[in-house]
């Protein structure tokens, strides 16, 4: 039986990098591509603009002038809790024809938190979340020493609602790039030496996505 009620505290936090748009051929079945061009007879779904995320149909057939990027994802870190609020500017909009106040809404705002476990590989390596604000110097007990600049590259954040990838299940999760604008780095005696951040959505606008795991036939 397919699940109805979501159930989900995890998140990936992933850099992602486009290839060269996709001009000829169809697109592959379930692979996450990010709109390029879109003119003309359009072959995107409606409501589809161009910066967006879409998931490949197996049926649309690109062009010069309807092409796509396929987007491979690297995951940086895994998130064990996330949460998100969202709000609107009020904008009071009353006459004095008006016996009561009226409002309609302005733009929306959405703030974030983050929380996570640090592990011993990722600052090794330079994807630490510590990295986004802090050299890491890792050095190999051989006379060997690399040095990680801050990392200031683009950071993605997929949110899972719920993570289920069994066959017929439903994958819901919010895709949307991300800046950090605090990191907490703390540890206590007998504890996991976790981190909390918060963020902030910067690029084109928070997607959620509800993702239909296929059946195998």
């Amino acid at each position: 039986m397919a699940i109805e009620r979501l159930v989900g505290s995890d998140a990936l936090l992933t850099t992602c990098s486009f290839g060269k748009p996709v001009e000829t051929g169809t697109a592959a079945k379930g692979k996450l591509y990010k709109i390029v061009a879109k003119s003309g007879t359009t072959v995107f779904p409606d409501g589809y603009e161009v910066g967006d995320f879409w998931i490949g149909d197996g049926v649309v057939t690109f062009s010069k002038t309807n092409s796509a990027s396929v987007v491979t994802d690297t995951t940086v870190a895994e998130v064990s809790s996330f949460s998100f609020d969202i709000s609107a500017d009020e904008i009071e909009v009353t006459v004095l024809a008006d016996d009561q106040k009226k409002y309609r809404i302005g733009k929306k705002d959405i703030s974030g938190s983050i929380e996570g476990i640090t592990f011993v590989t990722s600052l090794a390596n330079g994807t630490s979340i510590a990295n986004r604000f802090f050299k890491i110097v890792n050095y190999d007990g051989d006379g060997k020493s690399t040095l990680n600049p801050v990392n200031t590259g683009d950071l993605f954040i997929k949110a899972y609602l719920q993570k289920d990838g069994s066959e017929g299940e439903t994958l819901v999760y919010m895709l949307a790039q991300i800046q950090l604008t605090s990191y907490n780095l703390g540890a206590s005696v007998a504890d996991a030496q976790s981190f909390t951040a918060n963020v902030r959505l910067i690029g084109n606008d928070a997607v959620i996505f509800t993702e239909k795991v296929p059946v195998s036939t």
